[in-house]
């Protein structure tokens, strides 16, 4: 998702230059949109999972703190047992 908006991002800021400015000019800001929003519900998902309050996903927002937020999101172990936000979805029911 992240390479998308780049790709998205270079394009538009890219002006006439850029191979394919008209096309990520009017199409880009959908896909920028729907990109972000994907990108804050799979991080809310994994807050949730590990325990944490969605509201910490707000951290996305901020440039150079998004990528260490990323990367600590991804290593992050979930949670052993259920947790306030529902049942640990890896583990079979019993």
């Amino acid at each position: 998702m992240i390479a998308v908006q780049s790709a998205v991002l270079a394009q538009i800021v890219g002006a006439e230059e850029a191979t394919y400015h008209r096309f990520a000019a009017s199409v880009g800001p959908a896909i920028l949109l729907v990109t972000l929003y994907s990108t804050f519900a799979i991080s809310v998902k994994r807050l949730h999972d590990v325990g944490y309050s969605g509201f910490l996903a707000l951290a996305l927002l901020i440039p150079i703190v998004n990528l260490a937020f990323t990367v600590w999101l991804g290593i992050l172990p979930g949670t052993p047992d259920a947790s306030q936000y529902g049942d640990t979805p890896d583990v079979p029911p019993a």
